[in-house]
């Protein structure tokens, strides 16, 4: 174990020792403030009621440990359905799925069941220590004591295992480990007063189960990386409660995988996380703010310290659509603001001169706030909730997203380009990926991923062909970066351009996406030095309906196998002579109007995906062309229930190193030039 504090720490860390109360995340005078908002505010009465509710249902029916090896969440999915499995407290051995209640058995399944019984145990220990702490009843603190002392002689019996990321001792992983120990650690911290553990408890406690946690965890430690961050987390908390200087170090100021590190060097210029999945950001976000709020507790102001810190409460704000969605690249799933308001409620506290920090918290949260950082951390008023929380375009070079918003079919209408780096081993083969949303909803979305232990995770969700991208001789993506070619957020003409060529070795590939005042237009230039096969995909939401050529034109097309191909079911493919026209209807929402420019040999196909869940069907429209250059212009108009559509042909054509566009509107013809540096319209 690393010792020796830097001075910067030293210092702060002097009058850090095992103390009689120690103090994580709560102080007494906080522990007052608490008991005074539960007095004067509903919605934090509320937010107390549920932690009682909590336990109370334990003093009335403990839990016992489970005994056997645990296992990992992402293997807790049903295989055909890609949803998670409905957990019963009940029943170790049937785990049912939701869709169509069909129950599955086995080892992995019954592996996780322990371990989401043991994080049940953890949650059910913390809301008894909380509300000892506020209420002063005896009996939660006794019962919180009962489940720390089975705990420290029940971990001495666990050996380390698991199969990826590390290995845990109560859970599977290291990561898990790192997460689950932190509701007994501040357990710990809210009962120590109480009087209820003996000397002998707390040694065994801290001796037999948290230090070598530590130690574990410690022992596993060293990059820059998500995982890290909660181990971080959990050592430098434990460091905090027993006076562990040289763990107090090492979770905040080891150069290569500390706290300071992890936000210096994991964290873009524009504040979000390299891994580039915003299920990934806010979850690292909240490792750090666990540590964040020990920390300060005890004099080591890591706010000050860390001024990336700040931004990771930006770029989110950044990246969301009108409808408070941040959604998914990479790894994850699309992220609501609304369910993320927890972190948002330390930005408000930690940086007060923000307005926009508490703005969101009041769209929100909306009438109801009763949650329990509200409660414990939350600055009490709230402005009246807004429409929106950012309305320009954004661009995020560093990230690598490019972010158009605007006003279509008489709403707010989105666009977001993934061009960035890859995002390490949560990366998806999606560079120059699209994103759309209007009509007040997701309209073609970025499906993330499911639980990564079935096979439709990587045989779909990680293949290229299941994102808005062009796919090359039928193959995902090698690993790849682009490189933003020019960007206007700004006009009636808005653009992002960006350029990969390591997607494809030996394809140039230049991907321009609009947003104008009748639509989007999407452009795509790609040149190689030996004939390809390009492939323009597009998934939408609704119900697809082919228009031209006409959908009786359509015949079966066999897909080849491999590379997510295979998951696209009722596939059938025509020749198309003019244009490609087509709408998805949302039910609800309104109509998303496809016309595509189409060349000699151009072949379209319509199919349909998995979503996530996999329940969904995404049609799927896709444009074929074969040679050693392609370029595909494809327009997308957001007509309303009851509109109409405007757009009637799009045409194309080279102009050396221009495309020039026209599309043909019910007004009259609109002509663009598609140029290195942009677009351009022609008067």
């Amino acid at each position: 174990m690393t010792t020796g504090l830097r001075p910067a720490l030293w210092f702060l860390a002097l009058a850090v020792s095992t103390p009689a109360a120690p103090v994580l995340h709560l102080t007494p005078g906080e522990i007052d403030a608490v008991r005074g908002r539960i007095e004067r505010l509903p919605w934090a009465r509320k937010a107390y009621e549920q932690q009682k509710r909590a336990a109370d249902a334990w003093l009335a029916a403990p839990v016992p440990i489970p005994e056997g090896e645990t296992g990992w969440y992402h293997d807790y999915f049903c295989p055909d359905h890609a949803v998670m499995l409905r957990y019963d407290p009940a029943r170790l051995e049937e785990h049912v799925c939701p869709v169509d209640g069909k129950a599955w058995r086995g080892p992995r399944f019954d592996a996780y069941w322990r371990s989401a019984t043991h994080a049940r145990i953890f949650g059910s220990l913390y809301a008894l220590a909380l509300v000892h702490r506020i209420s002063g009843e005896r009996r939660y603190a006794e019962a919180a004591a009962g489940i720390l002392r089975d705990y420290a002689a029940f971990f001495p019996t666990t050996i380390p295992h698991g199969r990826w990321a590390g290995k845990g001792r109560i859970m599977a992983q290291s990561l898990d480990e790192a997460v689950a120990i932190l509701q007994p650690l501040k357990a710990y911290a809210l009962v120590a007063p109480s009087g209820v553990l003996t000397p002998e408890d707390r040694r065994a406690i801290e001796n037999e189960w948290f230090k070598p946690t530590a130690e574990l965890l410690e022992a596993q430690t060293g990059a820059i990386h998500n995982i890290h961050c909660w181990h971080n987390a959990a050592i430098g908390m434990i460091g905090l409660l027993l006076g562990d200087r040289g763990r107090i170090e090492f979770a905040i100021e080891n150069p290569r995988s500390g706290f300071l590190a992890q936000v210096e060097k994991g964290v873009s210029a524009e504040g979000f996380w390299f891994e580039g999945s915003a299920g990934y950001h806010f979850y690292t976000l909240s490792a750090l703010i666990e540590l964040v709020v020990a920390a300060e507790r005890n004099g080591i102001r890591l706010v000050a310290r860390a001024p990336k810190l700040k931004r990771m409460f930006d770029a989110p704000l950044a990246l969301a659509d009108p409808f408070l969605v941040v959604h998914a690249t990479n790894d994850g799933g699309a992220v609501s603001l609304a369910n993320q308001a927890v972190h948002y409620e330390h930005a408000a506290v930690w940086y007060p001169e923000e307005r926009v920090y508490r703005e969101v918290l009041a769209r929100a949260y909306g009438k109801e706030r009763a949650t329990l950082t509200a409660l414990l951390y939350g600055v009490e008023d709230l402005p009246p909730p807004g429409e929106g929380v950012r309305a320009a375009s954004a661009l995020l070079p560093a990230t690598g997203f490019g972010v158009l918003r605007g006003e279509l079919a008489g709403g707010p209408a989105f666009v977001l380009m993934d061009f960035g780096p890859h995002g390490g081993g949560h990366g998806h083969p999606d560079k120059l990926n699209v994103i759309v949303a209007g009509l007040g909803r997701t309209l073609a979305p970025d499906l993330g991923t499911s639980g990564y232990g079935i096979p439709l995770n990587s045989a779909w969700y990680r293949q290229s062909v299941s994102h808005n991208v062009v796919v090359v001789d039928g193959k995902s993506q090698t690993p790849a970066e682009g490189n933003l070619v020019a960007f206007n957020g700004e006009g009636a003409l808005k653009w992002v351009a960006a350029r990969c060529d390591t997607a494809y070795p030996g394809v140039a590939w230049t991907r321009t996406a609009a947003l104008l005042d009748f639509g989007i237009l999407i452009v795509d230039r790609l040149a190689s030095d030996r004939d390809r096969r390009y492939e323009w995909v597009y998934h939408n939401h609704g119900g697809f309906e082919l228009a031209a050529p006409p959908a009786g034109s359509l015949a079966p097309e066999p897909l080849p196998l491999g590379n997510g191909y295979e998951h696209l079911a009722e596939a059938k493919a025509a020749a198309v002579e003019d244009c490609v026209r087509g709408a998805w209807h949302v039910e609800g929402a309104g109509t998303v109007a496809l016309t595509a420019a189409a060349d000699p040999g151009t072949t379209v196909i319509v199919a349909e995906g998995p979503g996530n869940p996999a329940t969904e069907r995404l049609p799927a429209v896709l444009l074929r062309r074969a040679g050693a250059k392609a370029d595909f212009v494809a327009c997308l108009e957001l007509v309303r229930p009851g509109g109409t559509q405007s757009v009637r042909a799009v045409r194309a054509a080279a102009e050396g190193e221009n495309i020039a566009v026209v599309v043909e509107a019910a007004g009259g013809a609109r002509r663009f030039a598609v140029e290195a540096m942009g677009l351009r319209e022609l008067r």
